[in-house]
């Protein structure tokens, strides 16, 4: 995080001076050819290098379309005979740019900053997830870092944000209308959609897994089902969200291994 934000702050400073340099100056026009060449190499470097560099990092396009223009009018200024008071409204409006980037950048440079203490396996779930099912993705971010949060006291929602990356990746890749609709379907005892264990077994089954091969994957996304249930359920009939706060977490991290396994299997992701 303080990688990426200094950088931000340093593309502050250095137009910052530039604003400074042309602000001293006692001619109408700038006419500097060193000043002039300054300006082009910033504009210059913002495109051939902080740009990319940030983009990579925040993967947010829409952040850069003002600041785009901006430099892009910067760059037009210092190619004709242009005004120091054109130059000084311009670059008064790139410091304020940088400075609206930095703030809606640092939320998300934060949950990078947290994204370093995921494991490898976790990683490649997230990214994975996040191509595929966004909606899954969010869940399974949020739910991690509540894990990761040590003032936490309630997992009641942890449980429950488990459980919607489970099936908003189930929904995604075996919708109802396609599982209700395939050879001798039927709902179970009081369902009145299909299961997650049906959906995991109607999209095993279009990848011609063998029964054995896919009853453990069933059986876990049975059972992440079943836990986030009776777990909810016990949260609310204990005296406190927090009375059994050891325990509990003990429970969310068990449901963790149950989720990634489904989700590892559903991605078809290398175990790690």
């Amino acid at each position: 995080m303080d990688d990426l934000i200094g950088a931000v702050r340093e593309s502050q400073r250095i137009f910052r001076q530039l604003r400074v340099k042309i602000a001293r100056l006692r001619t109408t026009h700038v006419n500097k050819i060193d000043l002039l060449n300054e300006l082009r190499s910033s504009v210059d470097g913002y495109f051939r290098t902080e740009r990319p560099l940030l983009l990579r990092e925040l993967r947010r396009e829409d952040f850069f379309g003002s600041l785009d223009a901006l430099l892009q009018e910067l760059l037009r200024l210092a190619q004709t005979r242009s005004a120091r008071s054109r130059y000084l409204s311009v670059l008064a409006k790139i410091e304020q740019e940088w400075r609206e980037f930095e703030v809606r950048a640092m939320p998300l440079a934060r949950e990078m900053a947290g994204s370093e203490d995921l494991s490898a396996r976790q990683r490649a779930l997230s990214t994975t997830l996040e191509r595929i099912c966004p909606a899954s993705d969010k869940c399974y971010k949020q739910a991690l870092a509540d894990i990761r949060d040590p003032s936490r006291i309630s997992w009641r929602g942890t449980a429950s944000e488990l459980r919607e990356a489970l099936r908003e990746l189930l929904d995604t890749l075996a919708p109802d209308e396609a599982v209700v609709a395939s050879p001798g379907f039927k709902l179970e005892a009081g369902a009145r959609a299909p299961t997650m264990k049906q959906k995991t077994r109607f999209i095993l089954r279009s990848r011609r897994w063998s029964e054995a091969a896919r009853k453990p994957v069933e059986e876990a996304a049975d059972i992440v089902e079943e836990k986030v249930g009776g777990f909810v359920r016990s949260v609310y009939s204990g005296s406190s969200a927090s009375v059994h706060t050891s325990r509990d977490k003990k429970e969310v991290l068990s449901l963790l291994r149950f989720v990634e396994t489904s989700l590892s299997e559903l991605l078809e992701l290398e175990p790690g």
